[in-house]
């Protein structure tokens, strides 16, 4: 049986920031590919010096099946592994923010949860993780 992956994802860092943005439905052939995608650009493209993950939900139907979830966790295994500080997670609906802060604690990263792109982007930028707090909302926007 060929298993077709099912999402997109837009990867991509901001100062400090490695910003992943997952769309629609997501079964495990999608979870696999953006769980390699997300690490590659980690590995790639890090810096040196400690960051944080934001998953962006831009999407009430972005929702993952459950054989989707081991890739989840091999994503974040590898955010820890390259000094990520914590993850924050914006969107709207509560079974993707429910998933991420099991899967974050399980892993021993921090979780924070956003409702608005202004609380979020004021926190990173008073954490120092970006330079500025209006550059971020505008690319998030953006996306």
């Amino acid at each position: 049986m060929i298993d077709i992956a099912h999402g997109e994802i837009n990867v991509e860092w901001f100062d400090n920031v490695l910003i992943s943005a997952p769309l629609g439905p997501i079964n495990g052939a999608g979870a696999q590919m953006f769980s390699e995608k997300i690490c590659t650009s980690i590995i790639n493209n890090a810096p040196r010096k400690p960051w944080v993950r934001v998953e962006f939900f831009r999407d009430f139907y972005t929702l993952a099946t459950p054989d989707a979830y081991r890739f989840l966790l091999k994503s974040l295994t590898c955010s820890l592994r390259y000094q990520c500080e914590m993850i924050c997670v914006i969107g709207v609906n509560s079974c993707n923010v429910s998933l991420f802060e099991k899967y974050s604690h399980l892993v021993g990263l921090p979780f924070f949860t956003f409702s608005c792109l202004s609380s979020l982007s004021n926190f990173l930028e008073d954490r120092k993780f970006v330079n500025e707090a209006d550059a971020l909302r505008a690319r998030l926007g953006a996306i």
